[in-house]
C-alpha cells in the first residue's frame, strides 16, 4: 500500500510540474509598455549568471523588436554582495539598451515583492510582460495577478540547464503556496 501511495504521489508531483511548464509555455504576451525581468544569481565577480543573462537577453529582444518600450529589472542584494537590479541594468546597457528605457527595482527580493514593486511604474490595467525561466512563469503570473495586474503576459529565454530540474522540483510547492493564498482571498487561478 505504501508503494502505491508513493507511486501515486510521484506521478501527481510530476504531472503538476508538467502543468506548470505547460502554463508558462502557452501564456504568450501582447505589446506592452513594460517588461519586468526577475532577478537571479550574480556571480561573486559581479557578472550575471548565464541564466540571468538569458533572461536579460530575452528582454532586450522584446525591446529591440518593439514589443516593449521599457524594461524593469528587479532583484535584491544577493548573498554574493551584489545588487542584482544594478548588475542587470549595467548588463542591458552593454547590450545597447538605453539607460533611460530601464528602471531598477533593488527591493525585488522575491517574486511577490517584484510584483508589488512593479506598481511604481506600471498601471494595473495596462499589459505587462514578465520575463523569467519557463518553470517560474506560472507562479510569476499568479503573483502579478494577486497584486492587481489584469493583463500579465510571459516570455522566457530558450535556455536550459540541469539546475532547472531541481528548480522545477522546488517550484511546485511554491506554486501551490501562492495558489492557496489566492484561494484564501477568494480568487482563482487554474492551469
Amino acid at each position: 500500500m505504501i508503494k502505491k501511495i508513493s507511486l501515486l504521489f510521484f506521478i501527481l508531483y510530476f504531472l503538476g510540474i508538467a502543468a506548470i511548464w505547460l502554463d508558462g509555455a502557452t501564456t504568450g504576451y501582447e505589446k506592452s509598455e513594460y517588461a519586468v525581468v526577475l532577478g537571479n544569481q550574480v556571480y561573486p565577480s559581479g557578472e550575471p549568471s548565464e541564466r540571468l543573462k538569458a533572461r536579460l537577453e530575452r528582454a532586450a529582444e522584446l525591446f529591440r523588436d518593439g514589443t516593449v518600450q521599457k524594461i524593469i529589472v528587479s532583484g535584491g542584494l544577493g548573498k554574493e554582495g551584489h545588487d542584482e537590479a544594478i548588475v542587470m541594468k549595467r548588463y542591458l546597457e552593454t547590450q545597447g539598451i538605453p539607460a533611460a528605457a530601464m528602471m531598477a527595482d533593488s527591493y525585488g527580493n522575491n517574486t511577490r515583492l517584484t510584483a508589488l514593486n512593479a506598481h511604481r511604474w506600471v498601471q494595473l490595467d495596462k499589459p505587462v510582460i514578465v520575463v523569467s525561466q519557463l518553470y517560474h512563469l506560472s507562479r510569476s503570473e499568479m503573483a502579478f495577478g494577486k497584486e492587481g495586474f489584469v493583463n500579465v503576459g510571459a516570455a522566457y529565454p530558450h535556455y536550459f540547464e540541469w539546475r532547472d530540474v531541481y528548480a522545477s522540483l522546488r517550484e511546485l510547492p511554491a506554486w501551490f503556496s501562492y495558489w492557496l493564498s489566492r484561494q484564501s482571498r477568494g480568487e482563482s487561478h487554474l492551469l
